[in-house]
């Protein structure tokens, strides 16, 4: 192995490593009277006749090294020597070009690569544009290079740079961790959650890509931009707001004042952090007004804000809260008289409202997909009238029977604390009063901004442990389910209000679901909705699952009411029967979470209420594949549900 460079030793005489000494070291050995005599002149030549060399060649016959691993140790630690050197030497203009110029024919090596890239590092100011044209052409280059030369050859061909990216990009929409925290609408730390997001190590990697380069960083935004408009995600809305929160992070806010959105979402994610005061309201209105009057194509990367799943769940939040706040600060207690008391107040402040702004932005954001796809940059106005009127005052009747109910709860639970939890009494009739209906419905099927603040209601509903409003609530989005997969929006809006419902059961109301008559009718709705998708199933299995715990199970013995446990078991059946198709790929996928769900069941209370084949065939029957002669109990459920998955 030999290198194309020429190292000068400190004797001129002295051989060097390189190719011209191939040529002296054939003539010293051609002109010797001998091979062993032509050796010695040879190590005498290049200084390497070491002493007591002949005492180390033992070692290296017991060494157990070939001569391949001998050789290749060598020359790796050779071209570690070099790029050593370069760091240690200063070489000018004329050398780093002369050795750039040989190295140039040898680049199929990598040890030469290593010294090139080490010596572009030590003097990226002496490089050309033509050798940066003729390093990106080498795809050895561009993958061994470090950051900083990589960070060049992606600013002369952005194709290159999309090549690296996008791999990068997919991945962050890909994670689960990411994509299951964004949909959870409450009980979560927003900062935490926006810390989290922020520090992705796929979003860091591409700021880290990036650097300060501008050329990169308007790629960057045209790629999101494409990115966007071929299918509308609402994480590539989460992305964007991530990553120029992260450059913020990175000090990289100069570049980020270049883009027109910058400040829109720099206020935004501080008022989610920090609150939306009068002075962070005003900045982003004044902002939104200026944007809509110009109707061009940058009025999108706004309203890309206002699709972000975070962002939708604090303002449809902010609107139920805003909405209670009226209804609890009324001394009315005629539930019509209230509600046009409301009405009144909502019109009157309605222009300089909280609650017209945050509906107007999350209107905003629904348009987001429709403006890039369609290249119409003009905003849809937003149906006032039938928004106010008609769908805000719906949902103001039925909080006001909320406050009616919580007040009779309240008085229960006084009278007997056992009642918080074990509670006999059934689904009350819906007040005449309350007249949510089929337009509402139909409001739903086509409002994005209705289904946001409906699915907000409901899953505050299940928040507060309300399980009549949430009962009453699950069949008007039944009956609005998306008509295809295409609705993106409308779809990943009922997911996420589905798997919130879900998180926030295990979280607080386990024990009052298998104790509450009223809890029962939630789950009963929640089965109804598995055959709808795949994800929702999964959902409810999941809920099962969490309900065999030792920590449930401790709290039914207390109240003396263990055999509930039986419940789920008896839930999960039903399922099994209403939410799975046979004769679909479903099955499969759901086999895992079904073998461990009666794992689960076989651990808690000595497996007494465990899930067996007499008492849940159909789920059974699809958990091991038909294998009705499996023998499941406590003891040997590990080693048996191991052996089936």
């Amino acid at each position: 192995m030999s290198f194309p460079y020429r190292v000068p030793l400190p004797d001129a005489n002295n051989l060097s490593l390189g190719r011209e000494s191939m040529t002296r070291i054939a003539s010293v050995l051609a002109g010797s009277d001998n091979l062993t005599t032509g050796i010695q002149d040879v190590q005498y030549l290049a200084n390497i006749d070491i002493p007591d060399i002949e005492n180390v060649r033992p070692l290296l016959d017991h060494s157990g090294l070939s001569r391949y691993e001998t050789n290749k140790a060598l020359v790796e630690e050779l071209g570690e020597s070099f790029v050593r050197m370069i760091d240690r030497e200063f070489w000018n203009v004329e050398k780093f070009n002369e050795f750039i110029n040989i190295a140039s024919q040898f680049m199929f090596m990598k040890e030469i690569r290593k010294a090139v890239l080490a010596a572009c590092v030590k003097y990226h100011d002496r490089i050309s544009s033509e050798m940066y044209d003729w390093l990106v052409n080498d795809p050895n280059i561009v993958d061994e290079a470090p950051m900083s030369i990589k960070r060049e050859l992606f600013a002369r061909d952005k194709s290159l740079f999309r090549l690296y990216v996008t791999p990068i990009f997919e991945e962050y929409l890909k994670d689960q961790s990411l994509y299951f925290l964004s949909r959870e609408m409450r009980g979560t730390n927003i900062n935490d959650v926006l810390d989290f997001r922020m520090n992705n190590k796929g979003l860091q990697d591409i700021i880290d890509m990036i650097g300060e380069n501008n050329i990169l960083f308007d790629e960057m935004q045209n790629l999101i931009r494409i990115w966007f408009n071929d299918n509308g995600w609402p994480r590539i809305c989460s992305f964007r707001f991530d990553f120029f929160m992260g450059m913020q992070k990175a000090d990289r806010i100069q570049m980020c004042k270049r883009d027109h959105s910058f400040n829109f979402i720099w206020y935004v994610n501080s008022g989610i952090r920090k609150g939306f005061d009068s002075n962070r309201i005003n900045e982003l209105i004044s902002m939104y007004n200026k944007a809509k009057k110009t109707a061009s194509r940058d009025i999108i990367e706004l309203a890309m804000v206002f699709q972000d799943p975070l962002v939708v769940s604090v303002f449809s939040a902010r609107i139920i809260d805003i909405l209670r706040k009226y209804v609890d600060k009324s001394s009315e207690r005629i539930p019509l008289r209230l509600v046009t008391n409301i009405m009144q107040m909502i019109t009157k402040e309605k222009e300089i409202s909280t609650l017209k702004w945050c509906t107007t932005m999350l209107h905003f954001g629904s348009n987001a997909f429709r403006m890039i796809f369609s290249k119409n940059y003009n905003l849809p106005d937003l149906d006032e009238k039938e928004f106010y009127e008609g769908f805000y005052r719906h949902i103001l009747l039925m909080m006001v029977d909320d406050r009616q109910r919580e007040a009779k709860e309240n008085n229960r639970v006084r009278k007997d604390k056992t009642q918080d939890v074990i509670d006999t009494q059934e689904i009350p009739s819906t007040p005449t009063w309350i007249s949510f209906s089929e337009t509402e419905t139909h409001l739903l099927g086509r409002s994005d901004v209705a289904r946001k603040v409906f699915c907000q209601y409901i899953v505050e509903r299940t928040d507060k442990g309300d399980p009549v409003a949430v009962h009453r609530c699950l069949p008007f989005i039944y009956a609005s389910l998306p008509r295809s997969d295409n609705d993106f929006m409308h779809l990943e809006m009922y997911e996420s209000m589905y798997q919130s419902i879900v998180t926030i059961i295990i979280k607080s109301h386990r024990v009052r679901v298998l104790c509450s008559e009223r809890w029962r009718s939630v789950i009963t709705d929640l089965i109804n909705i598995t055959p709808w998708r795949l994800s929702i199933q999964e959902l409810v299995v999941k809920l099962f699952i969490e309900f065999y715990s030792d920590e449930v199970a401790n709290q039914l013995t207390t109240l003396g009411c263990v055999e509930r446990m039986k419940l789920v078991r008896e839930w999960a059946e039903r399922m099994c029967i209403t939410g799975v198709n046979m004769k679909t790929g479903d099955v499969k996928a759901l086999r895992h979470k079904y073998l461990l769900m009666i794992f689960r069941s076989t651990q808690v209370v000595s497996g007494i209420y465990s899930i067996r084949p007499d008492v849940c065939p159909v789920l059974w029957e699809i958990a091991f594949q038909g294998n009705k002669d499996v023998n499941l109990n406590a003891k040997d459920a590990r080693a048996l549900l191991e052996m089936y998955l």
